[in-house]
């Protein structure tokens, strides 16, 4: 993945995937070369993506996250009618 936009705050390299500088083939090429050449590298790199993926992105984590937010806007600090909402929608 390249080190740009939102993917470069989200993968890091080496633990949950790789990345490489932009419009740099060789830094393209020595990132993604180790993946294929290390079956337990990238088995790895797969589980630690999953694990992130499942635990800080998965629709519960983004809703407690929001909520969090709102909560933290409301004047008394209590968690507002529109928090509740997206509790609700998240299924939590």
């Amino acid at each position: 993945m390249s080190q740009t936009g939102g993917l470069a705050e989200i993968v890091e390299h080496g633990v949950t995937g790789v990345r490489f500088s932009p419009q740099d083939p060789a830094s393209l090429a020595a990132s993604v070369g180790d993946v294929p050449a290390d079956r337990h590298y990238a088995r790895r790199l797969a589980r630690r993506g999953r694990r992130r993926v499942r635990d800080d992105f998965a629709w519960p984590a983004i809703a407690a996250d929001t909520v969090a937010v709102y909560a933290a806007a409301g004047a008394d600090g209590k968690v507002t009618r529109a928090a509740q909402d997206v509790l609700a929608l998240a299924g939590s």
